[in-house]
């Protein structure tokens, strides 16, 4: 056979397995709306009793008075100078605002406002016993004890209770986009709050004062520190200096190394010696030049007239001059007389005479010549010699200079710096007494004129919505906490079985004579149960139907005689057989007279039909009974007795009930299911635990249970239609009275 249909609510997820049963998906309004209705006391408890409390606390509250100070947060620089460079400070944003206002809240100040403003002598500021010692001293003095003295506290610790209390009692805002902090502080003082107020601005000014002249210290410490070690390195590129000019015979001329440099002497020597090159290079080029004219004169005819023309010479213009004027003579003589003439003769010798004057001083000049040329190139190379050292020297006393101009950068680089850094030691030595606070008092507090608190609409208000949502949280601790079933649809969630049936708690009457139906309730209740397992049944009801329970006192063996009564009263033939063996409850319910049972039957004892058996019971149903099995019957009621007796009773009775064991005590149960129609496992209502009723719905799965069905019982009607939403509890709010008229009218008929 295959399992039932499982209907399942939307907003739930059935499980696929009992014992792993999924939370819902999604909580329906109504279930979260039946859930206040069901805890709807506790939560009326929550609120009046945080209202009242509050109520009577604010009653007590001692008067509170606020006093605000206004400040602005600037950046403010001392104009007489400009110290971007060591301390440069952006203008007020954002984060600045923040900062200033965790300064306002740090411990630190607010000690020292407590140290200033003398609020250790305060009331408000006393440290007082903590509510645990302050508890069992008052229990010590209630029972007659005497209570210990409170231990002495040192000043360190009565100024930290002193400036935690101070912490609490301050307020600070700032509005978005403005530069401006509000400073209020909360006493039981007008005064007090003002002066704590002011004291407090004064204190940050000074925070920020103290600030900037710290940061001025240590710029100044740093700044003589690296002074000190500039001034070391200028004496000590000073000294290379003076030790390089001595080495190299370099002198000091003070003139700037950025101006024109002026030659030194070797360069002056220098320059005249290769004047001196040049001008003796020319000299024996001429001489050259000269030589060469004579030396290619001589290889001509009459070269030596020719020498002695070119020679540029005073003598041999005197002597040519003279040879001119004896030559004219001797022509004019030569013109008047005979080659024989004395005076021809004569005037030829004179000329002759001339002529080798000049041929000698020709020769002199010629041999002159060559020896100046001589002259000349010696004189060229030693010159030249000397312009090779001097050059040499030059160089030498270059690269000296080149080293030295390097030495000197470096000097006045570090002269630069320490200079620079002395400027600004300067300037921070005259501003380090004139700094000026981040902070402007814009209005100082004064005593507030009334009291700021305790306002008790605000609070009351406050407390009744923490008391509610308190509440509720109880209250849903309190559902988390359930541990037991509420709702079908609670139970078909868990179980993934369906509930056919609500039986509500009996009354005393109903339970004393073991007849449900004579509740009107419980008598309607057994009408739907039947008709929905009808339902769930091909239309009619199950011949053999099992009713057992997860536990004992879950009301099983009340539903079997409920339910075995309910279908004699319309018309059907009812048997009710007792199978629990271990804790038989029938026959003492209904008040039947000893004699045959069931044990005895499937033991063996007893021989027939089983007629004697049966007992005739109130309401027309008949009853087997059984005795009590030490050990249990499962062999006796698994034996093919039992189904023998079960199946000649299936030709007598339209309805076998049989009141079985529950589940998890005993296994006497699951042989029964085999030769059973239906199960119904009864759950006591908002009492059987979920994890126990999940592990005996999967028992009876793994048995063979097909047609399973759930039936809570002993459910409070009144509390389930007050907090549940469900269709059955809308039925017995808006017409229980129709079903009760109903079921007396069927009851007087």
């Amino acid at each position: 056979m295959d399992h039932p249909i499982q209907p399942f609510r939307i907003g739930l997820t059935p499980p696929s397995d009992p014992e792993t049963a999924l939370e819902p998906l999604g909580v329906p309004a109504s279930r979260l709306l039946g859930m206040l209705r069901r805890n709807r006391l506790l939560i009326a408890f929550f609120l009046i009793a945080g209202l009242g409390a509050g109520y009577a606390m604010l009653s007590r509250a001692p008067l509170q008075y606020t006093a605000e100070v206004s400040v602005l947060v600037q950046q403010t620089r001392t104009p007489v100078s400009d110290l971007q460079t060591i301390t440069a400070e952006p203008g007020v944003s954002s984060s600045q605002i923040r900062t200033q206002i965790d300064i306002l809240r740090s411990p630190a100040l607010a000690r020292r406002v407590v140290e200033r403003g003398g609020l250790l002598e305060r009331e408000e500021f006393q440290p007082v016993p903590s509510p645990v010692a302050a508890t069992v001293a008052m229990v010590m003095v209630a029972i007659g004890l005497r209570a210990p003295a409170p231990e002495a506290m040192g000043a360190e610790d009565r100024i930290e209770l002193a400036t935690a209390a101070l912490l609490g009692r301050i307020a600070i805002a700032n509005e978005q986009r403005s530069d401006v902090l509000r400073i209020g502080v909360t006493t039981r003082d007008p005064a007090l709050s003002a002066l704590i107020a002011n004291t407090y601005a004064e204190e940050f000014q000074e925070v920020s004062r103290r600030r900037k002249t710290e940061t001025a210290r240590r710029t100044q410490e740093w700044l003589e520190t690296r002074l000190r070690e500039l001034a070391t390195r200028v004496r000590e590129s000073e000294r290379q200096v003076a030790e390089f000019r001595a080495a190299n015979g370099l002198r000091d001329d003070g003139r700037d190394r950025r101006s024109t440099r002026m030659p030194n002497v070797t360069e002056q020597q220098l320059a005249a010696v290769n004047a001196q090159v040049t001008a003796a290079a020319a000299a024996r080029a001429q001489k050259e030049a000269q030589a060469e004219q004579i030396a290619m004169a001589l290889r001509l005819p009459n070269g030596r007239d020719t020498v002695a023309a070119t020679l540029d010479s005073p003598l041999l213009q005197r002597l040519r001059e003279a040879e001119a004027t004896a030559a004219a003579r001797e022509s004019e003589i030569a013109s008047r007389a005979g080659p024989r003439s004395p005076d021809l003769l004569a005037a030829s010798a004179q000329r002759a005479g001339i002529q080798a004057r000049i041929r000698q001083a020709t020769q002199g000049l010629i041999g002159s010549i060559s020896s100046e040329l001589a002259t000349a190139r010696a004189q060229e190379a030693s010159l030249r010699a000397t312009l090779d050292e001097l050059r040499n020297a030059v160089a030498r006393e270059q690269r000296a200079e080149i080293q030295l101009q390097q030495y000197q950068a470096g000097l006045e680089a570090n002269r630069s710096i320490f200079e620079s850094f002395l400027a600004r030691a300067a300037q921070l030595t005259n501003v380090s007494g004139i700094q000026e606070a981040d902070a402007e008092i814009l209005s100082p507090a004064v005593a507030p004129s009334g009291p700021s608190g305790p306002r008790k609409g605000r609070d009351l208000a406050i407390i009744g919505i923490l008391s509610m949502v308190a509440g509720v949280g109880a209250a849903v601790l309190r559902e988390r906490m359930r541990h037991g079933f509420r709702t079908p649809e609670e139970f078909e969630a868990e179980t993934g079985m369906h509930v056919v049936g609500l039986m509500p708690r009996l009354t005393r009457r109903a339970r004393a004579y073991a007849n449900p139906n004579a509740d009107p309730d419980a008598a309607a209740a057994l009408m739907r149960l039947r008709g929905t397992l009808q339902m769930h049944h091909d239309g009619r009801m199950p011949q053999v139907l099992v009713v057992t329970s997860a536990v004992p006192e879950e009301g099983k063996s009340l539903l079997s005689i409920g339910v075995a009564r309910s279908a004699a009263e319309a018309g059907l033939s009812v048997l009710v057989v007792d199978c629990d063996m271990r804790h038989p409850s029938i026959g003492a319910l209904l008040k039947l007279r000893s004699g045959p049972t069931l044990k005895q039957v499937l033991m063996g004892q007893m021989l027939g039909d089983g007629e004697r058996l049966i007992h005739h019971a109130p309401g027309g149903i008949d009853v087997m009974t059984t005795d009590r099995e030490a050990r249990g019957g499962q062999d006796l009621l698994g034996s093919t007795v039992m189904a023998a007796l079960i199946g000649a009773m299936r030709h007598r009775y339209d309805l076998i009930v049989l009141d079985a064991p529950p589940v998890l005590v005993a296994t006497e149960v699951f042989p029964l299911i085999r030769i059973s129609d239906a199960t119904l496992m009864a759950t006591r209502w908002d009492s059987s635990p979920r994890p126990v009723v999940r592990s005996a719905v999967r028992l009876l799965r793994n048995a063979g249970a097909v047609h399973l069905f759930g039936v809570l019982t002993r459910v409070n009607l009144r509390r389930y239609a007050s907090e549940s939403s469900s269709p059955l509890a809308f039925m017995h709010r808006k017409y229980r009275n129709e079903a009760v008229r109903i079921h007396r009218s069927s009851h007087a008929s």
